[in-house]
């Protein structure tokens, strides 16, 4: 009988039938074995898609599995989020504050450039009567 293969990644040996160790990149010996799972666990958070030892690249399609609002919902309630949060906050203030100010200078520039323009033309048709 052979020994089972250990995971790199959750570092478990391949006792499930379900779940058995494969060698999906080039990587040799003990650091080619992983199960799918945790491949494709370790791919999703990580973002890459080739092995960090050989660099081989995985063949992946990236399935969504939320949406907008449920992904911002579960970085709200994930305690990495927490530190990020905390530096957001300031900016997130700016914006709050700026957003309006300049939406409100804008629309008062455009009405001050109409006004001008206005008695500007009316001066103009003045002078030629």
């Amino acid at each position: 009988m052979a020994t089972p293969g250990f995971c790199r990644i959750c570092l478990q040996p391949d006792i499930e039938k379900s779940n058995k160790c494969i060698s999906p990149c080039f990587c040799c010996g003990t650091m080619s074995k992983v199960h799918k799972t945790c491949l494709e666990k370790w791919l999703g958070q990580s973002g890459y898609n080739s092995c960090e030892i050989c660099e081989y690249q995985y063949k992946t399609h990236r399935i969504s599995t939320y949406t907008y609002l449920k992904s911002f919902k579960e970085w709200l309630q994930s305690t990495e989020s927490e530190n990020e949060m905390r530096q957001s906050l300031p900016d997130l203030f700016l914006f709050i504050v700026y957003t309006p100010l300049l939406s409100l200078v804008s629309y008062l520039g455009l009405e001050t450039n109409e006004a001008i323009f206005r008695e500007t033309a009316n001066t103009t048709v003045n002078k030629i009567m």
